[in-house]
C-alpha cells in the first residue's frame, strides 16, 4: 500500500470515529433530556396529586362538620327519629371518606408513613363504605317515596342488591389496580383491567337512574296534582343533583380509562366521590330543611317550627 493510499485510509477512519463519537453524545442528550422530561411529569403529577388532597380533606372536613350538625338538629326530635337513617348513613360515608383523605394526604406528605399497598387498600374500603352508603341513601329516597307497600316491597328488593354491589366494586378496587412508585416517589395507581370502570359505571347508572326514577316520579306528580312550591324546589333540585352524579360518574370512567392520564386515576376517582359525597348530603339538607318526609303535605302533624326551618 502506498503511503497517499494509507494517509486517505486513516483520515476515513478518524472521520468515521468523529461521526461514531457525535452520534453517541447526540443520542445521551436526547435520553437524558427525555429523562428530564420524565423527571418534570412525575414532579409535576407529584405536586398536583398534593394540591387535589389538600384541597379534597378540606371539603370532607366541611361535610362531616355539616352532616353531624344536621343529623342532631334533625335526630334530637322524638318525631323524626324514624328519619334519621339516611342522615347517619350520610355522616358515616363522610367520616370514611375524610379519614381516606387524611390517609391519602399523608402518603403524599409523608410517603414512608403509607405505602402505595396500604394506601391501596384504604382506598379500597372507603370506596366499598362510602358508595355503598350513598346507595343505601338512594334506596332510603326512593323507599320513602314509594306510593305502595307492594312498590316499596320491590324498592327493597332491588336496591338491597344494589347496595351489596356497591360494596363488592369497591373492595375490587384492590385487585383492580396497581400500586407503582414513580422516579420522584410519588405513589400512583395502575388500571390492570379496564372491566372494573366498566362494571362500575354501570352500576352506578343503573342504581342512580332506577331509584332516583321513583323518587322523582313520585315528586313530580305531586307537583302536578298540588303544585306545592316545596315539592317544586326539591323536585328541581333533586333532578339537577342526580344529573349531576351520573355526569360526574361518566367523566370519570372516561378520564380512569384514558393512558395518558393513568398516574391521575386516584385523583379522578376521589373527585368523584367528592362530588356524589357532596351532592347527597346537600339535597338532605334541602330535604329536611323543607319537609320531615317526601310524601308528607303542608299540613300533616309534622308542621311546625322545626319543619321548614331546623333551629
Amino acid at each position: 500500500m502506498s503511503w497517499p493510499a494509507a494517509n486517505a485510509n486513516a483520515s476515513a477512519l478518524g472521520s468515521s470515529g468523529s461521526g461514531n463519537s457525535g452520534d453517541m453524545h447526540q443520542q445521551l442528550g436526547i435520553a437524558l433530556a427525555g429523562d428530564n422530561v420524565w423527571l418534570f411529569q412525575s414532579s409535576a403529577i407529584a405536586t398536583f396529586s398534593r394540591i387535589i388532597a389538600a384541597v379534597v380533606w378540606y371539603c370532607f372536613v366541611y361535610n362531616v362538620c355539616v352532616g353531624i350538625l344536621v343529623c342532631y338538629r334533625v335526630c334530637r326530635h322524638s318525631w323524626q327519629k324514624s328519619r334519621c337513617v339516611a342522615l347517619m348513613l350520610n355522616v358515616l360515608q363522610a367520616v370514611v371518606a375524610l379519614l381516606g383523605a387524611t390517609a391519602h394526604l399523608v402518603q403524599h406528605c409523608s410517603p414512608w408513613l403509607v405505602d402505595c399497598e396500604l394506601g391501596l387498600l384504604l382506598s379500597s374500603v372507603v370506596l366499598a363504605i362510602s358508595g355503598g352508603s350513598i346507595t343505601a341513601i338512594l334506596v332510603l329516597f326512593a323507599y320513602q317515596s314509594t306510593a305502595s307497600p307492594n312498590d316499596a316491597r320491590w324498592v327493597l328488593c332491588l336496591g338491597i342488591p344494589g347496595v351489596l354491589l356497591s360494596i363488592v366494586a369497591g373492595g375490587l378496587v384492590y385487585a383492580a389496580f396497581a400500586p407503582q412508585t414513580d422516579v420522584v416517589g410519588n405513589c400512583i395507581l395502575t388500571l390492570r383491567h379496564i372491566a372494573w370502570v366498566m362494571g362500575k359505571l354501570s352500576l352506578d347508572l343503573v342504581a342512580n337512574i332506577g331509584l332516583s326514577w321513583v323518587y322523582l316520579s313520585v315528586l313530580r306528580s305531586i307537583v302536578r296534582d298540588t303544585s306545592l312550591s316545596v315539592y317544586r324546589a326539591l323536585l328541581r333540585h333533586g333532578f339537577l343533583g342526580r344529573l349531576a352524579v351520573l355526569l360526574s360518574s361518566i367523566v370519570c370512567a372516561i378520564l380512569a380509562a384514558n393512558d395518558a392520564l393513568a398516574g391521575l386515576v386516584s385523583e379522578i376517582y376521589t373527585i368523584d366521590l367528592l362530588l356524589s359525597s357532596s351532592i347527597i348530603g346537600y339535597q338532605l339538607r334541602s330535604q329536611y330543611r323543607a319537609l320531615a318526609h317526601p310524601l308528607a303535605s303542608v299540613t300533616s302533624e309534622d308542621s311546625g317550627p322545626d319543619f321548614i326551618r331546623l333551629h
